[in-house]
């Protein structure tokens, strides 16, 4: 999977969503598993990630975050993608 595919689903995943919460969460989630089995790395997930942080408002940035810690491994055990 390319990065870019990850990226747009990561935005989109974090535009419909107003609220934290974990339906959200475990979309994202998916996307960044399937991002792994593609041959993507955690490493570069994390640096997508970090580009998306300070692109629209505050909210915007704690949904990133929140996205953040899946990648890093900081969640659920049933979230965790590496």
């Amino acid at each position: 999977m390319e990065d870019s595919i990850l990226h747009q689903s990561l935005r989109d995943i974090l535009t419909s969503s107003d609220e934290i919460g974990s339906a959200w969460l475990l979309q994202a989630a998916e996307w960044l598993g399937r991002y792994r089995d593609m041959g993507g790395t955690q490493p570069s997930a994390i640096l997508l990630l970090e580009s998306l942080r300070y692109e629209q408002d505050e909210g915007w940035e704690d949904r990133v975050l929140e996205v953040l810690d899946i990648a890093y491994g900081f969640c659920k055990p049933e979230l965790r993608t590496w």
